[in-house]
């Protein structure tokens, strides 16, 4: 079995209007916020369980367009070499990208429901994250 994608920090917005996102989104961009996002609390709980399993791990983060790769992915570096999490990233250049590196035994916890549909449909595990003590429950199952 194979991991990517861990929920292991704050998402950036929660506002229900496109372009109020967009201005808030890009903000955020300048503001280099995706290399100074806080840890979730539980984040470490989930990092230990996982780093005992034994099996290869990757993270598996979006950029959100493919304009913004380069910075995003920069700023994504930046945030885990911070919190000394040396699991190899890939970036893909917008959500929907994910469900392209879906396949037998490769497990996805992630926590957008649409992705994780989309993830199971081409043939991977999905595991829908809302905390690391029920992700980890759902992970021992496997």
């Amino acid at each position: 079995v194979q991991t990517c994608a861990l929920p292991i920090y704050y998402s950036l917005s929660n506002n229900k209007k496109k372009d109020a996102y967009q201005r808030r989104f890009s903000q955020s961009v300048e503001g280099r916020n995706f290399a100074t996002l806080m840890m979730l609390p539980d984040a470490a709980l989930g990092l230990k369980f996982l780093s005992e399993l034994g099996i290869p791990l990757r993270i598996l983060s979006s950029t959100a367009t493919p304009d913004l790769w380069a910075e995003i992915a920069g700023q994504k570096l930046e945030w885990l070499r911070f919190y000394k999490i040396d699991i190899a990233p890939i970036f893909v250049p917008g959500k929907v990208h994910k469900k392209l590196y879906a396949g037998e035994g490769k497990v996805l916890i992630d926590d957008t429901y649409s992705i994780i549909e989309s993830w199971n449909k081409y043939g991977g595990i999905g595991i829908h994250h809302s905390s690391w003590i029920k992700t980890i429950s759902e992970l021992k199952l496997l």
